[in-house]
């Protein structure tokens, strides 16, 4: 996915350009990170756990994927891969924890930084979307997709004044 976004989302024709921009990924996976790093050159891939390797306050724009699949909670960040999916109860284990990191990762500026978070349904996103605006951030539903017997969705949170008709009433 990250090979994706830096070679279709950050081209010429978004108006921005990849190469002016400094795109860090992170994966548990040791193997999945080199495979970034063949795939897309211009990635910087890390080996980590989320985000704890990375100072606070240096992303404009964070776009996750996590593990989301609902599994038993021993299973989140095994040796293997079934750490690229097992998201433990209600497969929020993992993105309950990438919450705290986004919201430490993006620059305090509102109008610079967003954070996007593919979830599926069973993770509760309008959930998601209440705790993040406890946080003080704005959600947006972004795209919703019933594909291969999941349910997914992207979200995209940003800093700012929390507004009732800025969020969807479900």
């Amino acid at each position: 996915i990250s090979a994706h976004l830096v070679q279709h989302v950050l081209s010429d024709s978004s108006g921005v350009s990849g190469s002016s921009c400094a795109c860090l990924c992170t994966d548990l996976n040791p193997a999945a990170a080199l495979c970034t790093a063949v795939t897309c050159c211009q990635l910087m891939p890390v080996a980590s756990d989320l985000a704890g390797c990375l100072r606070s306050g240096c992303a404009d724009l964070v776009l996750a994927n996590p593990p989301y699949v609902p599994t038993p909670d021993d299973e989140v960040g095994t040796p293997g891969i079934a750490a690229a999916w097992a998201g433990g109860l209600e497969g929020r284990r993992v993105i309950d924890r990438l919450l705290t990191e986004a919201e430490r990762l993006l620059r305090p500026t509102p109008q610079l930084s967003a954070f996007y978070l593919l979830m599926l349904r069973e993770n509760r996103p309008e959930e998601v979307a209440l705790e993040m605006r406890c946080r003080g951030f704005k959600s947006m539903l972004v795209v919703e997709r019933h594909c291969a017997g999941e349910n997914l969705s992207v979200w995209r949170f940003e800093r700012g004044g929390v507004e009732e008709s800025e969020f969807r009433v479900f």
